[in-house]
């Protein structure tokens, strides 16, 4: 194996200034380079200069060569390690305005480099260099197709520490990925090479190719499933792009970057390997196929904004096509629906802007009808939570593909092919709801009788003739042979819940905490205020204001108690610590066994919920309206706002929750316990019809 020499005159530091990066880990291994490039020339003239010979072992020996192993001896040379302190200031240089975080702490001396040390918080922007760490065989539960040279190692940075300073060693392979960084086209947009590792195989520098790089990273809980997103998706703004593109990295879900002419998100499959098709078409490394999946993401914002300049019926009719393409019955169409109306709600009851003409009624009329036009909603609250639900979808694709149960035909060029064959004015909506009536026939039956569904609509063939269905209504395309069997599945999925949360029984009716019935109007304001204060509620207010405070939901005993032991508890049901303890209750019923008594689950194999997982699915009970990451408002890409109640959950006697190996789950040490509180809190937000969980309050 050969890697490009480095140049015996030194390089000019400062032409690389115009070059900038949209990643930290692509800007820390350009500056470790630049660096040991800037100390090896200094070194050379000051051993050039001496009349002594250079030690054989000495770093600068054999420097022109182009041996790995000569690079590597002077690559491993002490000599050559970099600070972190005078790392962070120069990678923050090279990156983009457009980048969404960066490395320096004001607040610290050192840039941060201590706090990067010794701190425990994880930080999106510096998980961006520790990855770097990681041996290119395994990456965590991620596994690389590539094979490299066995002498390139196996990270492309070690970690050194010398005197309390984190040094960085750049190894050989690091020193091909920078020279191959370094010597991009510039500038560069996000394009291929955003992916989910710095890979070492050359991408195409332009930007319309979609199709997933032939050595990709993947994971084996997806099943080599390969997320693709589309390069405009945020608007075409690179800041918001890469925040998503720094969630996915940290959730692990494999994806790349690239121009898509359908959908925002699809899915791809490497294409087996005992297929007759894959047989035929020339071995150019892993052959990818487009899976039967087309996700649509949009704002309420988006929404409005589409609707106005008549967006809105032009891609759902490219969603139409591809699914055409597809076959209805092996396909799927997804619109993700991010946010609330009401908070995008504007002076004359307009939807996000008055000039978009888009009111209240108008917009949930539009969103309400995607169902009935064949499409599947899933409504998320944010985009971190969007990046969650994209990583559900992944699993669930990888676990279709993987049982049979959906069939990647195509690669994306021929679905392009495909898609161009489709006359224009086609109309496919008739179709889409008479197919997606029929699937909804199929799994019913197949529900009702415990047997796999088939499907009775073949997918199109290259060159197959197109048949309209226009003797079918509108309305006997969506209510032909629909069946009780069906209308039941209706009836149970109202019941189902978010992706965080199980399903509801249908035969379980949920129950809320019992309030007692008593007639105050007789008693006096004083007597009102101390039963107000027994109860634990507010003792503010006028007679009629007390009273009505007294006949609503009570908060519980076991709340009442930690008060009065002044140990902490949630002030209120709609707070954020509220959140997290109903999260961790409704995660833990979900894990663990329904029979499993509180007293013997100590022993239990539950290991709790990541940081992560906990604020995602505390966020989308919407028990608070406060959120649990600032979003885009905030200058770096993971920001926790109602995270800041866990430090109170986590102290106390007892503590209400515990953390281990940095995983939260309830404690269950005795009565006031967190496992019998969040239990309480959960039929305390029931009470006040403030958790859309659908969980049954026994």
């Amino acid at each position: 194996a050969t890697l490009p020499p480095i140049p015996l005159e030194r390089r000019n530091h400062n032409n690389n200034q115009h070059k900038k990066y949209y990643s930290i880990a692509e800007a820390c291994l350009v500056v470790l380079l630049d660096e040991i490039e800037r100390l090896w020339y200094l070194d050379k003239q000051s051993t050039g200069n001496s009349s002594t010979a250079t030690p054989r072992n000495h770093p600068n020996n054999d420097m022109e060569t182009d041996d790995v192993h000569a690079i590597q001896q002077r690559l491993t040379h002490k000599q050559m390690w970099i600070s972190l302190q005078s790392l962070i200031p120069k990678i923050d240089n090279l990156l983009m305005p457009a980048c969404p975080g960066r490395l320096t702490r004001r607040d610290c001396d050192d840039h941060g480099a201590s706090y990067y040390a010794t701190s425990s918080t994880r930080s999106a922007e510096f998980l961006q260099i520790a990855k770097l760490e990681t041996p290119l065989t395994r990456l965590n539960d991620i596994y690389i197709e590539q094979q490299q040279p066995s002498s390139c190692g196996g990270s492309r940075i070690k970690r050194h520490t010398q005197k309390g300073q984190l040094l960085y060693e750049l190894t050989v392979l690091g020193y091909k990925s920078a020279c191959h960084i370094r010597q991009r086209q510039f500038p560069s947009p996000p394009g291929h090479y955003r992916c989910s590792r710095i890979t070492m195989n050359h991408y195409p520098q332009h930007t319309d190719a979609a199709t997933p790089p032939s050595h990709i990273t993947h994971n084996e809980k997806y099943n080599r499933i390969c997320l693709g997103i589309d390069r405009m998706e945020g608007g075409g703004g690179t800041k918001v792009l890469h925040e998503m593109c720094n969630k996915l990295d940290m959730i692990q879900v494999p994806y790349f970057v690239g121009s898509l002419s359908i959908g925002d998100y699809v899915f791809f499959t490497p294409a087996r390997h005992d297929d007759d098709e894959s047989t035929s078409r020339p071995s150019t490394g892993i052959e990818y196929r487009l899976c039967p999946i087309l996700v649509e993401r949009k704002s309420i914002e988006d929404v409005a904004m589409s609707i106005h300049d008549g967006r809105w019926k032009s891609q759902k009719r490219r969603m139409y096509v591809g699914q055409y393409v597809f076959g209805y019955q092996n396909s799927k169409m997804v619109y993700i629906i991010e946010g609330k109306e009401e908070t995008q709600q504007v002076t004359g009851g307009y939807i996000a802007h008055r000039r978009f003409n888009v009111d209240m009624d108008r917009l949930k009329t539009e969103i309400e009808n995607l169902q009935s036009e064949g499409f599947e909603v899933i409504r998320t609250p944010s985009r971190e939570n969007t990046m969650f639900e994209l990583a559900r979808w992944t699993q669930r694709v990888a676990d279709d593909i993987k049982t049979g149960r959906l069939t990647a035909k195509y690669t994306y060029e021929e679905f392009k092919d495909e898609v161009k064959k489709i006359p224009t004015d086609t109309d496919f909506s008739r179709m889409a709801k008479y197919a997606m009536s029929e699937r909804m026939d199929n799994e019913a039956e197949a529900a009702l009788l415990n047997v796999p569904s088939t499907a009775t609509i073949a997918g199109r063939h290259v060159d197959s003739d197109i048949h309209i269905l226009d003797n079918l209504e509108d309305s006997a395309a969506v209510t032909n042979r629909k069946s009780a069997a069906n209308k039941s599945m209706h009836s149970s999925s109202a019941c189902k819940k978010r992706g965080c949360m199980k399903q509801c029984d249908s035969h379980t009716v949920t129950k809320k905490p019992k309030i007692p019935s008593i007639d105050y109007s007789d008693w006096s304001v004083s007597q009102l205020k101390e039963k107000c204060k027994e109860c634990g509620l507010a003792q503010s207010g006028s007679k009629p204001t007390l009273v009505e405070r007294l006949n609503g939901p009570h908060p519980p005993k076991v709340w009442l108690r930690r008060k009065q032991q002044k140990e902490y508890v949630p002030e209120r049901h709609n707070v954020a610590s509220a959140a997290l303890l109903v999260a961790l209750y409704l995660h833990e019923q979900e894990v663990l066994s329904p029979q499993l008594s509180p007293a013997s689950s100590p022993n239990n194999e539950y290991q709790g919920l990541t940081k992560d997982e906990l604020y995602v699915k505390a966020e989308a009970l919407q028990i608070t309206k406060n959120p649990f990451s600032g979003g885009t408002t905030q200058t770096g890409p993971f920001h926790y706002d109602g995270w800041s109640s866990m430090s109170k959950l986590l102290v106390g006697d007892p503590a209400l929750v515990i953390k281990r190996k940095n995983r939260y789950k309830l404690t269950r040490s005795s009565e006031i316990a967190g496992y019998t509180v969040a239990r309480a809190m959960h039929e305390w937000c029931h009470a006040h019809d403030n958790c859309p969980c659908g969980n049954p309050v026994v």
